[in-house]
């Protein structure tokens, strides 16, 4: 402190102003540093402590909680772009994941007249081969769903299949499952992959077509059945005296009348009925009657043990469903009074056909998510219900 004493001793000395201007540098150097707030960067303390928590997190989780809790935060920018490959990488996990879910595997038989190869189906969407357990056949057992279009189950067999695993002038070849409950198994989830819900048609009653129909002619000498496709398309088996075949062909439907234009036959219409079809063809020759079989799906069985209720368009009728086990259905309506119909239930793609007791024409509903839309009574009235579990 010698500049202060000199400074006292001589106020109006040589170096009084040197003194004075040193004293004032050492107390600025000297004087302890002030306490300021946190940097925020235009943010709160508290967001700022939110980032710095999560900015090198690798959980999408993370940057979504904090884009929910400051929308408009500082740092929003740049959580949305660390955020969009880590939803990217979700996104493709739940694909990959939902794949898994939807691949089977189906030990049997590939048969074509006395030969057997013996090894296993893959079916997965994107993905229906055969592995082979003679690893020299490698390469040779897979199928798109175009050679799957004639597939249909008899017994413990699955015929009608199409394969490059044998030549072009003899494809037809036939897999042979474990057992019948096997192969059932198999062209169902041959069926689902080829034809997921999206591509079924939104009407409807013209849904409640799709699927297989069985049955015979008048006399039993002749045997068909049609598998109707969701684009229109059909596959026909018919068993006659020596014919015993497959034919491709479309079919068409307006009002409750059924076209069938088959290669190779001819045209062939029917009228349905609820779950049959009473048809003829060969200018009215050959008669048929076909019953609709029942599907079990993955989506069928989601609907089994569940209940759905909601109330008409105007709201003066409440409706709850109650689908059972074994394809059973209970309905309650509330009207002017309580009404309970018990009855039967299928499920196409999106639409679920129900058949009651006491009720000429069928319910159809079609199912968006958590919710079902349709009418009953001829279409006099319109329903919406919703899934409570």
């Amino acid at each position: 402190m010698t500049s202060k004493r000199n400074l006292a001793r001589y106020p109006q000395g040589q170096f009084a102003e040197l003194a004075k201007n040193r004293i004032s540098s050492l107390a600025t150097a000297t004087k302890p540093a002030e306490t300021s707030a946190p940097t925020t960067i235009g943010g709160s303390a508290t967001e700022l402590a939110f980032w710095d928590a999560i900015k090198n997190s690798t959980s999408a989780d993370h940057y979504r909680a904090y884009l929910e809790k400051y929308p408009n935060g500082e740092f929003v920018l740049l959580a949305r772009r660390r955020l969009a490959p880590l939803e990217a990488s979700e996104k493709e996990k739940t694909r990959a994941d939902e794949l898994g879910r939807q691949t089977q595997s189906f030990k049997g038989y590939l048969v074509r007249k006395s030969e057997k190869l013996s090894g296993s189906f893959i079916l997965g969407s994107g993905d229906m081969h055969f592995v082979f357990d003679d690893a020299s056949n490698v390469g040779k057992g897979s199928f798109s769903c175009k050679d799957l279009e004639l597939a249909r189950s008899d017994g413990e067999f699955i015929r009608e299949l199409d394969s490059v695993l044998v030549s072009k002038k003899d494809r037809r070849i036939s897999f042979q499952a474990e057992s019948a409950t096997a192969a059932h198994n198999a062209i169902d989830q041959m069926r689902r992959l080829c034809y997921p819900p999206s591509s079924y048609p939104v009407d409807p009653i013209r849904n409640a077509v799709v699927g297989v129909w069985k049955g015979d002619s008048p006399g039993g000498e002749k045997h068909y059945e049609f598998q109707f496709l969701p684009d229109g398309r059909l596959a026909l088996y018919m068993k006659w005296n020596q014919y015993d075949g497959s034919s491709r062909g479309t079919w068409q439907l307006t009002g409750n009348t059924l076209t069938m234009e088959v290669d190779d036959w001819e045209k062939m219409q029917g009228t349905i009925n609820q779950n049959q079809i009473s048809g003829s063809w060969s200018r009215a020759g050959y008669k048929f009657t076909v019953t609709k079989q029942v599907e079990v799906s993955a989506q069928a069985d989601s609907l089994t043990g569940t209940t759905w209720t909601g109330d008409s368009a105007g709201g003066d009728k409440h409706y709850e469903f109650r689908f059972q086990s074994g394809g059973n259905v209970v309905w309650n309506q509330k009207m002017a009074s309580n009404v309970t119909y018990e009855g039967t239930w299928s499920q196409n793609g999106n639409a679920v056909t129900m058949n009651f007791r006491g009720l000429d024409d069928p319910v159809v509903l079609t199912i968006q998510g958590d919710q079902m839309s349709g009418s009953w009574y001829h279409g006099s009235y319109q329903l919406t219900v919703k899934r409570l579990q």
